[in-house]
């Protein structure tokens, strides 16, 4: 397939991010990831209220797009994505926050059905602008069946992500490490139900499916973009 839209699904420390930010130096591709999107809607400063009305709608979606395409551009001046999974761009989570402070599930989930319903919406418009990698593992579903997307699943096995989180300094404890990656995995798991109705992820929700245990960032980084090229 050629896709121009690639959007890249992850498990706490199974390297995605670093993937994603291969292919999008590779490509040549924006760069959007949750906390783009996140960081975004703060500055939106987005109002429950106002986010009901259907006239302010536009004008707050047009601040979103705003405020992420200016994260995504200055991104592209940053130095060429890390060669090792878990780099310092991706930290480890502190041992007081533990996922929480990684991922963005937890505070996402929070949000009401209209502020969800415009960062779905923020997602899409992003997309149809093109020439994007976007790492959030909603993305995948908010554009299922789009036309010219690629929907990746970065994953590794819970052991191999609990050891990197526990080497990343050894800030942690292993089992310190062990609950971040459990807490993360169910506020993933809450993440896709609250927003988009899954009752179970599946791997055919996904169009290439990447386990990190053996692979090098720069030979998943080919895979997706063979994956591309079709």
């Amino acid at each position: 397939m050629s896709a121009r839209v690639i959007c890249i699904s992850r498990a706490l420390a199974a390297g995605g991010e670093t993937i994603g930010q291969l292919v999008s130096a590779r490509l040549g591709f924006h760069y959007v990831d949750e906390e783009i999107i996140t960081l975004a809607a703060d500055a939106a400063r987005v109002d429950p209220a106002l986010v009901a009305k259907a006239e302010h709608r536009k004008s707050i979606l047009t601040r979103l797009l705003d405020a992420i395409a200016d994260r995504s551009l200055r991104h592209q001046a940053l130095p060429a994505a890390p060669s090792s999974y878990f780099s310092p761009s991706t930290s480890p989570p502190s041992s007081k926050s533990s996922a929480k402070g990684h991922d963005t599930a937890s505070s996402l989930a929070n949000l009401t059905r209209d502020a969800k319903a415009l960062i779905r919406e923020a997602i899409v418009e992003v997309a149809s602008r093109g020439q994007v990698v976007i790492v959030a593992h909603a993305a995948s579903f908010a554009l299922g069946g789009v036309d010219g997307v690629l929907r990746v699943l970065v994953t590794a096995s819970e052991k191999t992500r609990v050891r990197r989180i526990w080497l990343k300094g050894k800030l942690l404890s292993e089992a310190e490490a062990s609950a971040a990656v459990t807490e993360s995995d169910v506020a993933r798991r809450d993440y896709l139900r609250d927003f988009y109705d899954v009752a179970q992820e599946q791997p055919t929700d996904y169009d290439l499916v990447i386990n990190t245990d053996f692979l090098e960032p720069e030979q998943a980084a080919s895979c997706v973009i063979a994956a591309v090229n079709g």
